[in-house]
Formats: structure tokens, C-alpha cells, sequence
């Protein structure tokens, strides 16, 4: 089957990695393959960032389905009223607890919700993750600022902490997870509900659109895309990924810069199969 006969999938992207390099470099190639697709299928949206900074991708591949934000923390469908928005949360006085009493490895973090963005205090390191565009930004102490439970939150902290911050979070049997990368020799820590990711936010897309398992594809390059990948039934690891993503991925496919998501289409007959 040419990928102009496909009808009636549903293909899942993500945006950093994906349809965008370490640069904001859109693959304009792959994106307009995608808004061809869109005209008989589902396109879905699926990222850790907040939907203002993920807007522009959406109006670009002009699209009417939902969008995946954080990670699947909030999903909603801005042209489809009957579709029920989802909002899953950190608990803010847990979040204020570990910040808090783990000092000694926390130098910094960010929450959000919707475009409020709560920032403990002022630093470079966190200006890469921070999408300030559109963003109200409430600087100081979360004691003193954090009104609310949160979609996501990010804390940068001193190497050797997973270990400390996770025995913090079983003995108080926090309900939420921490995943950790490395950024310019730093630790950056997601702070995510255990009951969010992006496979799970899908999977009530599927079945909103009543789409079979079998006409699912996914996209992405990170850790956090491991579960929609596995979920799905073609799914797609960009050849620059995350090492663990790599071994969980059913398919490789190029870079961005290489126009990956366009050269998996463009490559491959066996969609039908």
C-alpha cells in the first residue's frame, strides 16, 4: 500500500526529536507529508510540552483532532467540544514536601499549569525548558506561590540524587514517578503522575474515533515515548533516540534532519499487511 492510500489510521508524533531538531529546525518535508495524511486520518500531537508551545505545529499541519500535552497529563481538543478534556495532576503539597526537604540536592525546578509557570527563582539553566511565550511566570518559594496541583513539573539537581529522591517518594508513597536526564552535564528530573503517559492518552483517542489497534502508528525519540511506541502497532523510533527507546522500538527510521517520518512513509509497503 502507498502511504497515499491510507485511510483511517491513527499517527502519533512527537515534536522534539521528531518533526523538530536540537536547533527548532522544523523537517517542513515530514510536516507536509503529514498534513497531506491528515486529510484521511487521524493526526495526533503527542508531547511533553505545554499546548502554547506545541500550538504552532498544530495550526501549521492544520489540524482538528486533540493534542497530547505533558506527556498526556493534558489532552483536549480545541475544535471539538465534545470531546472531554483530560487533566490528570501532581499533588502540589507533595511536590512542596520533596522540593523541600531535599534541599541538599535540588537546586532549581518549574512547575506549570495550563500557561502559569512557577518558578522557584531565576536561573540560566532553566531558560532551554522554559517556553516563556504566552507563559504568566510566578517567580519564589512554592510554599508561598504554588496555589495548585500541577500538569508537570521539572527539578534540576546535583548527580546522585535519583536514588535519595525515589526512596523519599516510596517511604512517603507519593503517587508519582521521576525520570531523569542529562542536559549539558546536568540533572534534569521529570516530575510526572505514575497514572499519565502518552499510551494511555492515545488509547482514548483510539477509541473516541472507534480506530482498530491494528491502524495505529506512532512517532517519537525520547524515554517518555517508550509506552506509546509499544502501544501502538507501527511504532517508530527516530534513528537518534534514546538508547532505551532504540531496543523498544518495532521500527527505525532516520533522523529529523534526514526527514525521518517522511522517508518511513515514503520507504515502506507494508502498512497493510
Amino acid at each position: 500500500m502507498n502511504y497515499k492510500e491510507l485511510k483511517g489510521y491513527l499517527i502519533a508524533i512527537d515534536i522534539d526529536g521528531t518533526i523538530i531538531d536540537e536547533n527548532f529546525n522544523k523537517d517542513i518535508e515530514s510536516l507536509d507529508l503529514l498534513k497531506e495524511l491528515s486529510k484521511n486520518n487521524i493526526i495526533v500531537i503527542a508531547s511533553g510540552r505545554p499546548y502554547r508551545s506545541s500550538k504552532i505545529y498544530y495550526d501549521y499541519l492544520d489540524l482538528k483532532s486533540p493534542i497530547i500535552n505533558y506527556n498526556g497529563a493534558y489532552v483536549h481538543n480545541p475544535n471539538d467540544p465534545n470531546f472531554k478534556e483530560i487533566m490528570v495532576t501532581i499533588n502540589k503539597d507533595n511536590l512542596i514536601d520533596l522540593i523541600d526537604n531535599n534541599k541538599d540536592y535540588i537546586t532549581n525546578a518549574f512547575s506549570e499549569i495550563k500557561d502559569d509557570v512557577y518558578l522557584i527563582k531565576e536561573d540560566e539553566t532553566v531558560e532551554p525548558f522554559i517556553d516563556r511565550l504566552g507563559a504568566n511566570i510566578i517567580i519564589g518559594d512554592y510554599k508561598e506561590t504554588l496555589k495548585d496541583n500541577t500538569n508537570g513539573s521539572i527539578i534540576f539537581s546535583k548527580y546522585g540524587a535519583m536514588d535519595k529522591l525515589n526512596n523519599y517518594i516510596k517511604e512517603h508513597h507519593f503517587p508519582f514517578l521521576l525520570r531523569p536526564w542529562d542536559f549539558n552535564h546536568q540533572l534534569i528530573i521529570e516530575v510526572f503522575n505514575k497514572d499519565v503517559s502518552k499510551a494511555k492518552a492515545l488509547d482514548i483517542i483510539r477509541k473516541y474515533y472507534n480506530i482498530k489497534k491494528e491502524h495505529t502508528i506512532a512517532f517519537g525519540d525520547g524515554h517518555n515515548d517508550i509506552e506509546m511506541l509499544e502501544y501502538v502497532r507501527f511504532g517508530v523510533a527516530m534513528e537518534n533516540s534514546h538508547p532505551e527507546l532504540i531496543k523498544n522500538a518495532k521500527y527505525i527510521t532516520k533522523s529529523v534532519k534526514e526527514h525521518g517520518i517522511k522517508e518511513f512513509f515514503t520507504k515502506h509497503s507494508f502498512l497493510d499487511n
